[in-house]
């Protein structure tokens, strides 16, 4: 009789593994018509191989995992200079409140990859709602308009104007589990002096920043309110994100002349009344950019 090897235990418990791996009619007749050890080798080889791919599997599944739940940050500067542009993406994981930089790089790194004269926009309902920005090189405006995307027509609702003409805010929205919907924004430039270029910091002597953060109900015509606790920093060109009930920010400058944040702040929209809470510092500081969570 040939003696087993010494792998998993007797050969009875070790063709149970195998049948359990659905390897159909492996049983004890190939133990008595063919030698055990030549047949337990390639068995053997082979459940090694699946142990190793199912483990590969789950390492990519639960990379996955992190990429779907995560918040993606794309494009934007790391200094006032226009020529600084970022490439890199990076990838924050609320879960683990933790980076993961550099994920990918873009083919060519761009800045205010959110903005179009660094106005907000935010799609509710299929309604496209876009507020603020620059109408010249040192004014900004208060406008606030809603676009559907499926009638091609603006709204026949006349959109409350925001509290005061600003740029650069970031913006999310959100549905309370009563139905309530809310635009919220944070953040943004209010003032600038001395510019005398199209890019909003070419020359510029001053800006002014704010900490603003606000919210309209649905159907946005109402007045607009301030949140008890504004946001932590006085900052502009910064990324939002709504995700499940979080507002997450990221980043976002406090000057003119100031090199970028690199900090990241959460709240949750189910209590208004609370605070926001402090993440993970980000590993590429910028502002100009935008973040990207997916469903």
């Amino acid at each position: 009789m040939a003696s087993h090897p010494k792998f998993w235990g007797k050969p009875s418990l070790e063709l149970l593994i195998i049948w359990r791996l659905s390897y159909e009619k492996v049983n004890f007749c190939f133990y008595s018509i063919f030698n055990y050890d030549k047949l337990w080798l390639p068995l053997r080889n082979l459940f090694i191989f699946n142990i190793i791919i199912f483990i590969i599997f789950i390492i990519r599944d639960f990379n996955f995992r992190k990429k779907l739940r995560g918040i993606w940050l794309v494009g934007g500067l790391a200094s006032p200079s226009i020529n600084s542009t970022i490439a890199s993406i990076d990838l924050y994981d609320p879960v683990e409140d933790k980076w993961y930089s550099t994920v990918t790089n873009l083919p060519k790194a761009v800045s205010f990859a959110a903005a179009r004269t660094e106005l907000a926009c935010v799609e509710v309902r299929d309604v496209v709602y876009h507020m603020g920005g620059r109408t010249a090189v040192t004014t900004f405006s208060n406008a606030n308009d809603g676009y559907s995307s499926s009638l091609n027509v603006l709204t026949s609702t006349t959109e409350t104007v925001l509290s005061a003409g600003r740029a650069g805010m970031t913006i999310g929205s959100y549905i309370q589990s009563n139905g309530t919907l809310r635009i919220f924004i944070v953040g943004g430039i209010t003032a600038i002096t001395g510019n005398s270029g199209n890019y909003i910091f070419n020359g510029a002597s001053s800006t002014t920043m704010t900490n603003l953060f606000q919210y309209l109900e649905s159907p946005f015509n109402g007045t607009w309110n301030n949140v008890s606790n504004p946001y932590p920093n006085s900052v502009a060109f910064l990324a939002g994100v709504v995700k499940s009930n979080i507002f997450y920010c990221f980043g976002g400058t406090s000057s003119h002349s100031a090199n970028p944040v690199n900090t990241a702040y959460s709240f949750n929209l189910n209590n208004l009344s609370g605070n926001w809470s402090s993440l993970a510092t980000m590993p590429t500081a910028r502002f100009g950019h935008c973040a990207v969570a997916l469903d």
